[in-house]
């Protein structure tokens, strides 16, 4: 404890010992600076005006006291040296960050779902029209995907908190789900498949996408968390270039100056 907040509780303690009639530990704690207030004790039932109070007891309390303004100074202490530490640069945290071995096996994790997903969704009308559905009653695909991603998104997590499941085996079921899901929609031609095999895989989708910063934070801190963000963003630049549509698009084009 620092110097000068042992000499201000123990001039605090030698006051309140000088008091003739009334020992008030509330001022003993408003003289001590920074109590918490927890800790601060109603004088009223510590005061009595017959002196009353004997020397034993006077003594317990005062060690009591003491001890509490000990450790709410060194805390405090323990926390500014904590915060000076944290500050470090941005090119120092990424460079931390880049040398756990978690980030990678996040960001390809997150990268190959998140890419699955984009591609499936906005594929599936055209899927669908291709699997003999009328265009109308292809778009409402759309509407059901959007339904089950939400209810995912909600009901999944609250859900397993509830019932004290480990986060990462959620992600982990969830991942599987969605990779049966895409394994078995090639395999089926009626409507009525198709729409099943989506909500399954918009509901898995959107609990794997709802637990994406509690498994960063789980694993690597919360304090790293936008550091990387921008790490699994760098990563899925390369990957959306060569998206369907962007491929898709320069086939086109390509096409379209050799005719």
């Amino acid at each position: 404890m620092p110097r000068k907040a042992s000499l201000k509780i123990t001039a605090a303690v030698e006051k309140t010992q000088k008091a003739p009639q009334c020992w008030k530990i509330q001022s003993l704690l408003a003289q001590a600076e920074e109590t918490p207030p927890q800790t601060q004790l109603r004088g009223s039932s510590y005061c009595k005006e017959d002196n009353g109070i004997d020397n034993y007891k006077r003594r317990a309390l005062f060690g009591r006291l003491t001890f509490m303004l000990q450790r709410r100074f060194s805390l405090n202490q323990d926390l500014g040296n904590s915060h000076r530490t944290s500050h470090i640069g941005p090119l120092k945290e990424v460079q931390s960050i880049l040398q756990t071995p978690a980030v990678y096996a996040l960001s390809s994790t997150y990268v190959i779902f998140e890419y699955c997903h984009i591609v499936a969704t906005t594929n599936i009308v055209a899927y669908a029209v291709d699997k003999g559905s009328p265009l109308p009653i292809a778009e409402s695909l759309i509407m059901y995907g959007a339904v089950a991603s939400m209810t995912g998104r909600i009901v999944l997590p609250v859900a397993s908190d509830t019932l004290g499941l480990k986060r990462d085996l959620l992600v982990v079921g969830n991942l599987l789900a969605v990779s049966l899901c895409f394994a078995l929609l090639p395999e089926v031609s009626s409507f009525l498949h198709v729409v099943i095999l989506l909500v399954g895989e918009g509901v898995a989708s959107g609990a794997v996408l709802a637990m994406k910063p509690v498994i960063v934070a789980e694993y690597l801190g919360v304090e790293k968390m936008t550091a990387t963000w921008g790490i699994m963003g760098v990563f899925m630049v390369p990957v959306f270039l060569a998206s369907p549509y962007i491929i898709g698009m320069y086939t086109v084009i390509a096409r379209t100056s050799f005719l």
